[in-house]
C-alpha cells in the first residue's frame, strides 16, 4: 500500500513537471507572462477579432468552403515578409478581407490593413476611441512591443480581415 502511494505520488509529480516544461519550451507561455506563483496560469485574455462570418455564413463541403460574405465586399490577400504579424501572419499566408462601411465594421481585437504615407500596413487594432477629429483606432504588430505612432483614421482603413488560410 505505501510504496503503490509513493509511486502514485511520483507519476503525478513527474507528469506535472512534464506539464510545466512543456508550456515553456514550447513557447506558448513565457514565465513573465504568467501571474507570481501560479505556474498553472494561463496569460491575461486579449481581445480577439470581431464576429464579421457568422456560422450560418460558412458552407464546407468534400472539396470546396463556400463563405457568403453578406452586405460586404470581399477580396483576397497575400502578406509580405515584414514578420510584424508574426505567427499569425507571414508571407505564406493567405486571407479573406472585407472592405468595411461604417466604423461599427471594425472592433478591438480585429486585423485592418490601412494606408500609412504610401504603404498599405496590415495590423491589429488595440484601441478603438474619438477625439476633435472623430473616430481612430490605435493599431500595432503583434510581434511589436510598441504601438504604431499616430492614430488611424476611418478613411485610411482599407480592409478587415475575416479569414486567414495556411
Amino acid at each position: 500500500m505505501k510504496r503503490t502511494l509513493v509511486v502514485m505520488l511520483l507519476v503525478m509529480f513527474y507528469f506535472a513537471l512534464g506539464l510545466v516544461s512543456g508550456v515553456f519550451l514550447s513557447g506558448y507561455v513565457k514565465p513573465e507572462q504568467l501571474p507570481a506563483g501560479n505556474l498553472f496560469a494561463l496569460p491575461e485574455e486579449r481581445p480577439s477579432p470581431g464576429d464579421h462570418v457568422k456560422e450560418s455564413q460558412i458552407k464546407v463541403y468534400n472539396n470546396k468552403v463556400e463563405i457568403d460574405l453578406g452586405k460586404y465586399q470581399g477580396s483576397w490577400a497575400r502578406f509580405a515578409g515584414s514578420n510584424s504579424m508574426d505567427p499569425v501572419l507571414d508571407e505564406s499566408a493567405n486571407s479573406i478581407e472585407i472592405i468595411p462601411q461604417t466604423t461599427d465594421d471594425i472592433q478591438v481585437g480585429d486585423i485592418i490593413a490601412f494606408t500609412y504615407g504610401s504603404s498599405l500596413i496590415v495590423h491589429r487594432v488595440l484601441e478603438i476611441g474619438y477625439d476633435e477629429l472623430g473616430w481612430f483606432a490605435r493599431t500595432g504588430g503583434d510581434n511589436s512591443v510598441v504601438a504604431d505612432p499616430g492614430k488611424r483614421r476611418f478613411a485610411e482603413v482599407q480592409y478587415v480581415t475575416v479569414l486567414i488560410a495556411y
